[in-house]
């Protein structure tokens, strides 16, 4: 290993500044940059600031946020195609519970519960990848945040929310059909 001293190839002087000192600190460092180096301009940037503004990607975050939305579309409309399709061939079903006094909240809850158990099964079977995923990717960084038990639960909830309701649209919908119109035919 050889380590050789070039101050031509110095461009870059780190200072660590003490707490309350960060407003006068700029002014004495120019004017003393300015007596020794009076043709040369005064650059200086603070580092967490640049730090901050490397590693902040707004095209790549706005990509990514376009992604997951697309990604949550697809799979709400997946989901409520599949409600649309349980609720229609379960309408005399529905009906019939209607006339024998079933209220509105009782059919909701008999056709959203096998549905809203289908999402708590891909919660407790997706979690755990996504968890060891997760942790994966944030290894690379130097800088990382710990993935911890609120991010995942956050999105569990947000997940069973959006589920919900979707879900609950549809079956809301279907409860407060006439059932005479359903039982017409039979």
């Amino acid at each position: 290993m050889l380590l050789a001293n070039q101050p031509a190839e110095f461009n870059v002087l780190n200072l660590k500044v003490e707490k309350g000192a960060e407003k006068t600190i700029i002014p004495s460092l120019e004017r003393t940059w300015k007596s020794l180096y009076p043709n040369q301009p005064f650059e200086a940037d603070w580092f967490d600031k640049q730090l901050y503004d490397q590693h902040l990607h707004k095209d790549d975050l706005m990509f990514i946020g376009l992604l997951t939305i697309m990604a949550l579309s697809i799979a709400c409309l997946g989901l409520f195609g599949m409600v649309i399709y349980t609720t229609i061939n379960r309408a005399k079903e529905v009906s019939i519970r209607r006339v024998m006094g079933a209220g509105i909240r009782q059919v909701i809850v008999t056709i959203s519960g096998e549905f809203i158990a289908l999402l708590v099964i891909s919660v407790c079977i997706g979690l755990p990848p996504g968890f060891f995923v997760g942790r994966q990717f944030l290894q690379q960084y130097a800088y990382r945040i710990p993935l911890s038990f609120g991010i995942l639960a956050g999105s569990a909830t947000a997940l069973l929310f959006l589920g919900g309701l979707t879900i609950g649209w549809q079956t809301y919908r279907t409860a407060l059909k006439n059932p005479a119109k359903s039982l017409r035919t039979e």
